[in-house]
């Protein structure tokens, strides 16, 4: 089967991969989403709708319960930007309650390996997201607060800034770098 790309005006990508046995090509599309770039403080934060929604389907997934994972993508330190562009959702063994979530860890190093390695280190853990019960705002509570100092250490110490999400009614709200609440 061959696929007729010329002439299209839409914005698209394709991948196409080498079967190492049969020598045969395989050539796949991906959705192409409206992406956003938001300034923290110096730095870039680019994010597509592709990625916003599903922090949105998987929190939709577990209300009234918290639920949450890590963000996964990359820092272009060069330009100071910080590119978020899948999660991992909730590992099996977190706790997920209506008004708190703890993040587990059961396999999340190796599935964040796999992902380092079939992107040939383009793409790593980046940041933490988790979701608010609905009518709460994705204003940071205390914890978060506490969570995103850890990660500032953490962050820090690859000479990077700290990520997080909140995802709440509205939607994903993001804090890169320093935790400020402008409302809302």
């Amino acid at each position: 089967m061959t696929q007729v790309m010329f002439g299209k005006k839409e914005a698209q990508i394709s991948v196409w991969q080498l079967d190492k046995e049969t020598l045969g090509v395989k050539s796949f599309s991906l959705d192409v989403k409206d992406v956003q770039a938001n300034a923290f403080g110096g730095w870039a934060l680019v994010v597509d709708k592709g990625l916003e929604d599903k922090l949105k389907r998987l929190r939709k997934g577990k209300l009234p319960n918290e639920t949450g994972g890590v963000l996964l993508g990359s820092f272009d330190q060069q330009h100071r930007r910080a590119y978020v562009v899948d999660t991992i959702p909730s590992p099996p063994d977190s706790e997920e309650w209506p008004t708190l979530y703890i993040r587990g860890s059961a396999m999340l190093a190796q599935e964040v390996e796999r992902v380092r390695t079939a992107t040939a280190g383009n793409l790593e853990y980046i940041g933490e997201w988790h979701s608010h019960p609905k009518g709460i705002s994705c204003r940071p509570s205390e914890d978060d607060m506490k969570v995103f100092a850890w990660l500032t250490k953490h962050m820090d110490e690859e000479g990077q800034p700290a990520l997080m999400s909140i995802v709440g009614d509205k939607g994903p709200r993001f804090f890169l770098g320093q935790m400020l609440w402008t409302g809302g």
